[in-house]
């Protein structure tokens, strides 16, 4: 190998040396990937929250329009599920 070609070479792997380096820093590391998990995980848990209370508020409707019916012909009014 000449003078000439160690050179290319030599510039070369300089080159490639930096595009490494710059494609290493936009890589995500570890604790990126953790701080994105800690977010899903406290989005799961909210979500999970959202759909007990959805339920206990669907249910609690749920029997007010029971009581409501029931209640309805006693004090003379008419009253249909669902309107």
């Amino acid at each position: 190998m000449n003078q000439d070609e160690f050179t290319k070479l030599f510039k070369y792997m300089q080159e490639m040396r930096s595009e490494i380096r710059a494609a290493l820093e936009q890589k995500a590391d570890k604790r990126d990937v953790d701080r994105i998990l800690s977010g899903l995980d406290r989005l799961a848990a909210q979500a999970d929250t959202d759909d007990t209370e959805r339920l206990a508020l669907s249910s609690q409707v749920n029997r007010h329009e029971e009581w409501i019916e029931q209640a309805a012909p006693k004090l003379g009014v008419s009253f249909e599920p669902g309107t």
